[in-house]
């Protein structure tokens, strides 16, 4: 029997994305649904708690490391095969504690962030171990097969071209809604941009560039120059929000750089606001991740990409650049030219601006949770 006043939500610690849509998803459960007791879970951490933090360190050193490896394995496993089905061996190990868990928690309804949490529910699924409506988020504008699996009940995409590539490769239109990558509802209602200009010190009429990799704070590389180079560019003219994530040196380096320089920045580590400075810039020179790319879509915000991973990161490039909302930059050295011909031609970036908000599914997490609810509901009156 489950509890139908539970759900629980698998994600993982590989990058921040996946965590942040888990916590867009919980927040939007618990606004709509009060009564419901939402869980979420490091899926990682139960079937690998001492593999975990080996295989995350792993994983980061190697996308920086080694990006054309990780690139080359990524194309070789997009369609099923013997390669895939080998690295998805992985997720047969550690099970045992997994079922545990939602034998404990009995939810009435599990939701998986992260592929690795989708494919062990599939396995556990089809052992009939598990029974409530299973549902994957897709964090990526990818259709990779590590996020594809025979006893998932329902695919949350963030776009109709993602949609389409899920029919191709025999996923049926009913276990596929497009409802958008989940984002916190922040990003949705933003504070004026001359009010988030304030709460900062910034200078309010001024340009505004924002820079962040994600929580690690992987945009590192030759930044500081790109910094230095739009400034002088400029002539002065603009000022930045630079957000280092964990990357503790990046900002010791960069604080560094613009007080050496007189450079007006405010340049921060991990923090809570993000939607504040997305609200307070004209632009956002990012990696292309799924989560940081759906943030802006939702937030308006125009995006000039960098260091793409080969990989899902590529797959959101194409994504982005091909609805307007994002230019992309072969070369950091590119980003300075490519910044002064949009802040200084207002009706194009007022065109990019248009077409970032077109790209976004509007309250991404609401509609998922409406969607994943209906599941539940459906669920319920078939049984």
């Amino acid at each position: 029997m489950s509890n139908q006043g539970a759900v629980l939500i698998l994600t993982g610690d590989y990058g921040a994305g996946h965590l942040r849509a888990a916590e867009a998803l919980k927040d939007s459960l618990q606004q709509q649904h009060p009564h419901l007791a939402v869980q979420i879970v490091d899926v990682m951490s139960v079937t690998h708690p001492i593999f975990s933090p080996v295989s995350k360190y792993m994983y980061l050193r190697s996308i920086h490391h080694f990006p054309r490896t990780y690139g080359f394995l990524f194309r070789r496993t997009r369609q099923q095969g013997a390669i895939s089905n080998t690295f998805k061996t992985i997720q047969k190990l550690g099970l045992h504690r997994l079922h545990s868990l939602i034998d404990r928690m009995k939810p009435s309804a599990i939701v998986s962030t992260f592929p690795l949490a989708a494919g062990a529910v599939s396995i556990l699924k089809r052992a009939g171990l598990v029974k409530v409506p299973c549902t994957t988020v897709i964090t990526d504008y990818t259709d990779h097969s590590y996020w594809l699996y025979p006893h998932t009940d329902l695919y949350l995409v963030g776009s109709n071209s993602v949609a389409e590539r899920l029919r191709q490769v025999g996923i049926s239109g009913s276990r596929i809604a497009v409802t958008g990558i989940p984002v916190k509802s922040a990003f949705y209602s933003l504070l004026p941009r001359q009010a988030a200009r304030e709460l900062f010190r910034l200078q309010p009429d001024m340009p505004t560039i924002m820079i962040m990799g994600g929580g690690e704070g992987l945009v590192a590389r030759g930044i500081g120059e790109t910094i230095r180079s739009t400034h002088r560019l400029l002539s002065g003219g603009v000022q930045f929000i630079v957000v280092c994530g964990r990357n503790e040196k990046l900002q010791s380096e960069l604080t560094q750089l613009v007080l050496s320089n007189r450079i007006p920045a405010l340049i921060t580590g991990y923090t809570e606001h993000i939607p504040e400075f997305m609200a307070a810039s004209d632009l956002l020179i990012t990696k292309p991740g799924g989560l940081t790319s759906s943030e802006a879509l939702a937030a308006g915000l125009p995006m000039v990409l960098v260091q793409s991973l080969p990989g899902q990161e590529e797959d959101n490039a194409a994504y982005l650049t091909a609805c307007g909302a994002a230019l992309r930059a072969d070369e950091l050295q590119d980003v300075p030219m490519l910044l002064m011909g949009l802040l200084r031609s207002p009706d194009r970036l007022r065109q990019m601006i248009k077409r970032t908000l077109q790209a976004s599914i509007p309250n991404s997490a609401d509609v998922a949770v409406s969607t994943i609810m209906r599941q539940v509901a459906n669920a319920l009156i078939i049984s």
